[in-house]
């Protein structure tokens, strides 16, 4: 660590999830069983997730009117189901792959016979949950090569616009009256009361929830500007930590630790990143088994996942360059080096070394067209600036000196 401060830019979205996955929770009105004329039908659905189906469980015919002591099938598939859908259940999607698991609300595997119905009767969607949560995560993992998309231009600087507080402050409810015909009886009255009550504390529990809100906003805007305002006054500290908050406030893929150092009055901005390992990259693509219920990981090869590597350490350096002189105008030249752990082949021991250093000015830096940023290579944009680099032609880094 060669600078005073340091920040961990916290993950956005986390790509190695070790048995993690999508949650959906129900209660006991998730779930009825209708007897009529036309037969005996079931009603099951997750609120909040879209998840719905009616099913007819048995007929009217002669076999329905047969001996009631002993269930049928679908009877107890529908005890099953309701059971099911009043455990509070969660879907266990293992990301790294395996089969896809049923827990109750306590954490307890659901049994296997529950867990058949539930597919049975609700698999269409469960199985378009979980598309869709592997899809997100090849989202993600294609997202790591493509960092430096979101890298703002060095024009305007950053600047402090308050965000307005959006949220609606709650409405008061509406007083239920008495109806005419009945107002003159005491149960009528105290029921109708006690809904009422019921409704205005509800509306006050809204009330504290909403000015809460509202107050952590305003001081979330009040702290905003008292940042950018020691900012603007100069300094290499208020710079320093201006920078290292607005670094901390970034949407990240991975754990990625920046050391700064901010120097000549903030006209030279140093980066020091610790790159991810190409060991902490994803070993290859989710991909669902619809047949047998699991995920499996489609594998990446040894020279896709060096590309992928490669891609990623040059789009992270790209966007913290950019970034630097987004927020930091009186920056002239920006130093950013990424480093890596690796274990020495004559020691053992594990050291840092240093995989790419840039060193890019203000003038230089704002040739660069981002408005067309996504057509742009990184590790092809930052051979215009003085690089330090050596890699293969598969994405094999070796050591190099860091920038000063």
């Amino acid at each position: 660590m060669r600078f005073r401060r340091r920040v961990t830019i916290a993950p956005g979205l986390r790509l190695n999830v070790s048995g993690s996955g999508l949650s959906l929770s129900a209660g006991p009105r998730g779930a009825s069983v209708t007897f009529g004329k036309g037969g005996v039908w079931g009603n099951a659905g997750l609120p909040g997730t879209g998840l719905h189906e009616r099913f007819k469980l048995s007929g009217s015919g002669p076999s329905a009117r047969g001996d009631r002591r002993v269930p049928s099938q679908r009877a107890i598939e529908a005890a099953l189901l309701e059971e099911f859908l009043s455990c509070r259940p969660c879907l266990k999607v293992p990301l790294q792959g395996g089969p896809i698991a049923m827990e109750d609300g306590a954490g307890n595997r659901i049994s296997p016979e529950m867990e058949a119905v539930a597919w049975k009767h609700l698999r269409a969607s469960l199985i378009d949950q979980v598309e869709a949560r592997c899809a997100s995560v090849r989202e993600g993992i294609a997202a790591l090569a493509t960092l430096h998309h979101a890298t703002p231009a060095p024009k305007p600087p950053l600047a402090h616009r308050p965000a307005p507080f959006a949220e609606p402050e709650p409405p008061l409810p509406t007083p239920l009256p008495y109806h005419w015909l009945w107002k003159w009886i005491p149960w009528y009255r105290a029921r109708i009361d006690r809904e009422n009550e019921a409704a205005r504390q509800m509306h006050s529990e809204q009330m504290d929830a909403w000015i809460a809100q509202r107050d952590a906003h305003a001081r979330a805007n009040a702290e905003a500007a008292l940042r950018f305002a020691a900012r603007d006054e100069g300094g290499d500290e208020g710079l320093e930590a201006f920078l290292e908050w607005h670094l901390a406030t970034l949407a990240w893929p991975q754990d990625t630790s920046v050391d700064l150092c901010v120097e000549e009055d903030g006209r030279r901005i140093l980066l020091d990143v610790d790159l991810p390992e190409i060991e902490d990259l994803p070993a290859g693509t989710p991909e669902l088994r619809s047949r047998t219920r699991e995920v499996r990981i489609k594998p990446f090869s040894d020279a896709a996942k060096r590309r992928l590597y490669a891609a990623h350490v040059h789009a992270v350096i790209f966007r913290l360059i950019g970034e630097a002189f987004h927020v930091c105008p009186a920056a002239k030249t920006v130093v950013a080096s990424g480093y890596s752990q690796r274990q020495d082949r004559a020691t053992g021991v594990v050291r840092d070394e240093y995989l790419l250093s840039v060193t890019a000015t203000r003038e230089a830096w704002g040739e660069i067209d981002f408005k067309n940023i996504d057509a742009l290579d990184p590790a092809v944009a930052l051979e215009r600036f003085e690089l330090r680099r050596k890699v293969s032609k598969s994405g094999v880094f070796s050591a190099v000196e860091a920038g000063q």
